[in-house]
């Protein structure tokens, strides 16, 4: 591991590095994905080749979490806008640090570097879904002085239904 590549942090022993499109940190970050998925009970990726694509089109940034030297912990961040506040951001996707690390204060150390990098590039928001039976990870962030949106449930349509709808348009979009 390059040295250069690591990003201090607060600890000693505790350092962020960006992940990089190779076949390594792409299988890793497939392996932590993949980890969260069995904690969500959802399906994620098991495909890297789809990850070092993202990565290559500057379509997301992935981060890993380093204690003494090992990988512990990744997380995504890809660009968001909202039109209807006016903000840009960050949206934050598949937090995970494991389970031997939590309660250390490498998850508020990430948070913390997230949050500057966020006002560093201008943003003004960081956002991201939890589960709705996390309640760890709900204290966790009530802790770092983050706020549940009431109110407001999620939605989303896979690409059969993507396909499905597009079918009822059929004009050219540009």
């Amino acid at each position: 591991m390059n040295n250069a590549s690591l990003i201090p942090t607060s600890n000693p022993d505790f350092f962020l590095r960006k992940a990089q499109p190779n076949k390594k940190d792409c299988d890793l970050i497939v392996k932590y994905l993949n980890l969260l998925g069995i904690h969500q009970k959802t399906p994620m990726t098991k495909d890297p080749d789809a990850i070092r694509v993202l990565i290559l089109a500057e379509k997301c940034e992935i981060y890993f979490g380093i204690c003494r030297g090992t990988e512990i912990g990744v997380t995504c961040i890809s660009e968001i806008i909202s039109v209807c506040s006016g903000f840009t951001g960050f949206y934050m996707e598949g937090f995970y640090i494991e389970e031997a690390y939590r309660g250390k204060g490498f998850g508020s150390i990430f948070m913390a570097f997230l949050a500057k990098l966020t006002l560093e590039r201008g943003h003004k928001r960081l956002q991201w879904f939890l589960m709705d039976d996390n309640e760890s990870g709900a204290n966790f962030y009530h802790s770092i002085g983050s706020k549940a949106v009431p109110a407001m449930s999620t939605y989303r349509m896979n690409e059969e239904a993507l396909q499905q709808m597009a079918a009822k348009f059929p004009y050219p979009t540009q």
